[in-house]
């Protein structure tokens, strides 16, 4: 897969809800995981070490990864894997439309997306609440 896409929500029941809407609009379950407060409901037992981990190896940023894993420890985060930048648009919308958070708004000042962000997501012609990290396939 060869993009990410990461929505931040405040309650878990938004995230149920997005969950639902991205399996109705086409997206694989297993392309989706869920992580809400502290627990990832994949994996129960990660760690405060292990969501900023994971956000580490998306964003290749390291205060930007403390910042997403310090919003995911108080709310809940969608992530969604998709292999086409098409794919991580509709993915970005049907997460925008479920009441995901604007990224810029929790993880810093808006108008300066990462460096691991792909440049089309940083374009302005097209503006996402969630966040499209665009990674080479290893």
């Amino acid at each position: 897969m060869a993009y990410t896409v990461i929505g931040l929500f405040e309650q878990a029941s938004d995230a149920q809800l997005a969950l639902k809407q991205l399996v109705g609009n086409g997206i694989a379950r297993e392309h989706i995981n869920v992580l809400i407060g502290n627990q990832n409901q994949e994996s129960p037992d990660a760690g405060p070490d292990q969501l900023e981990d994971f956000f580490r190896a998306l964003l290749d940023d390291g205060q930007e990864a403390k910042k997403f894993a310090e919003v995911a420890r108080r709310s809940a985060v969608v992530t969604v894997q998709v292999a086409s930048r098409a794919a991580a648009e509709h993915a970005a919308e049907v997460l925008d439309g479920s009441g995901a958070m604007p990224a810029d708004e929790t993880t810093g000042p808006q108008g300066s997306p990462s460096d691991a962000v792909s440049k089309a997501a940083a374009q302005p012609q097209k503006r996402f609440r969630s966040r499209i990290v665009n990674r080479p396939e290893e």
